[in-house]
């Protein structure tokens, strides 16, 4: 979202902007972003040991 980790705490119109942007596609795959995001996230995980190596399932039932 571009705000300092420490200083600033997001507004509503800039929870709701970063909300629409991870609902566009990317323009090559066509996969929604916040997909791409969890993605990412997840490899970043495994690739520095936080996890089993052969993962066989992850989800998180939190409501959004």
């Amino acid at each position: 979202m571009g705000l300092h980790m420490q200083t600033q705490i997001p507004d509503e119109k800039t929870l709701r902007e970063f909300e629409a942007f991870l609902l566009t596609r990317h323009a090559a795959v066509g996969t929604p972003l916040y997909l791409l995001l969890h993605e990412h996230f997840v490899r970043v995980c495994l690739s520095n040991g936080i996890g089993k190596q052969n993962p066989v399932w992850t989800t998180d039932s939190t409501p959004m």
